[in-house]
């Protein structure tokens, strides 16, 4: 994540279309990544024609017919591929790219089984993250990628056979390969103590849960998930340990010229930091998914541009895809989120190649609760990541990947 994915996937397709290899393609993103891939062409590929194509309604499937291959690049989201346009079926597209393409990690999602009815000479899927949760996740992208060689199943394989069948297919780019381009970045972990309001609604859920248990109707999930947003915020009074500590955060922060970036899965605790922000008079904008594509845009260019605007607080699902933030260098968590590469990608919105300050990262644990064992399941899966994916790429330095590319070189040339 951060090191030019959408900079080489351009570069590498102006090389295709150049050559005559391909005639157009299609990309596919996440909806709030449409009108960054836009900039990004504009950017690195000036002289390609990139069009956002959202068609809705009755109109759509004349929109597509209209559309397609007349733009070198067609820009669209994941809810059009759900049931891909007919034209499609007659006239594929010769290149197809699924950018954050561990969207399509679920096998029975209306996204994957779209996908598998489009017919392209060549798929691209970019990602940072191709394994969220587990070896299922590899397992279904290599499906998608070559389903005569890989199946869903591929997921009972022991980790490294699963990563010896795929390795020819993956072209991975490590930080450790560009370590000199990017920022020194300094974790902080602080341990925090409940406020006494907090303290107390996280003891009341606990006794209702104990009550629930006995008479058959409890909810462990449901528990877990009360008791991580009680750690966030108590929400009738809005007294929150963490939001105490980041307010005097945000404050050292302005003070010393720089930004931060405030992620959180939950909204409540983002619009309660916006208040207390605004009664300070700090400058502040905020992304979250209800908000317009022109109402985010237009929020994140104030950010970027303004020296007043000191925080963005985005939620992690907006803003940890996509995005490049290198304005700010300090991310602030809130909470985390279950999948420690959600975590990274949103931490990436800052680390990456075009940083010029250190970046800092801040995370709370709150003492004697939940996110002790919360630290755990992350720290399990960060593991699970380790042991297939950056092996990939540990274990080939790639003379596979690298004969691979050059054979591919020469036939397009």
């Amino acid at each position: 994540m951060g090191l030019g994915k959408t900079a080489q996937a351009l570069a590498a397709v102006r090389r295709l279309i150049r050559t005559g290899t391909v005639g157009w393609g299609l990309v596919v993103v996440p909806g709030t990544l449409v009108a960054n891939w836009i900039a990004e062409g504009r950017r690195w590929a000036p002289e390609l024609c990139l069009v956002a194509v959202r068609p809705i309604g009755k109109d759509r499937e004349r929109t597509w017919r209209r559309s397609a291959g007349r733009a070198h690049l067609l820009i669209t989201n994941y809810e059009q591929m759900r049931e891909p346009p007919s034209i499609f079926r007659d006239s594929p597209p010769d290149l197809l790219i699924a950018d954050e393409a561990h969207r399509l990690r679920r096998a029975e999602s209306q996204a994957m089984r779209g996908f598998r009815t489009l017919r392209s000479a060549r798929l691209w899927l970019l990602t940072g993250t191709p394994v969220e949760r587990s070896a299922e996740d590899l397992a279904v992208l290599m499906s998608l990628l070559e389903p005569r060689r890989f199946s869903p199943d591929d997921r009972k394989l022991h980790a490294s056979s699963l990563r010896a069948r795929a390795r020819s297919f993956v072209l991975r780019r490590r930080k450790d390969d560009v370590l000199s381009e990017l920022p020194p970045v300094v974790e902080n972990e602080e341990q925090l103590d409940l406020t006494v309001i907090q303290r107390h609604a996280y003891r009341n859920a606990a006794i209702e849960y104990q009550r629930e248990s006995a008479s058959g109707s409890r909810s462990y999930l449901a528990l877990f998930t009360r008791l991580t947003a009680l750690c966030d915020i108590e929400p009738k009074s809005g007294s929150s340990a963490k939001l105490d500590r980041i307010v005097e955060l945000i404050e050292q922060i302005a003070n010393a010229g720089e930004k931060a970036v405030v992620f959180s899965h939950l909204l409540r605790p983002l619009r309660e930091l916006s208040r207390r922000l605004t009664e300070t008079q700090r400058g502040h904008v905020m992304i979250y998914g209800d908000l317009g594509m022109s109402e985010r845009q237009a929020a994140i260019s104030r950010f970027k541009r303004d020296s007043e605007c000191v925080a963005l607080l985005a939620s992690s699902r907006v803003g940890s895809e996509g995005l490049t933030l290198i304005e700010a260098n300090h991310a602030i968590f809130v909470n985390r989120w279950w999948n420690p590469s959600g975590n990274k990608q949103a931490r990436d919105r800052l680390v990456r190649i075009g940083q010029e300050k250190t970046v800092w990262v801040w995370t709370f644990v709150c003492r004697g609760t939940v996110e002790t064992r919360l630290r755990t399941i992350l720290r399990a899966k960060t593991e699970t990541f380790k042991d297939l994916v950056e092996a990939i790429a540990m274990d080939s330095s790639t003379p596979e990947v690298s004969r691979l590319a050059e054979q591919e070189a020469r036939r397009d040339t």
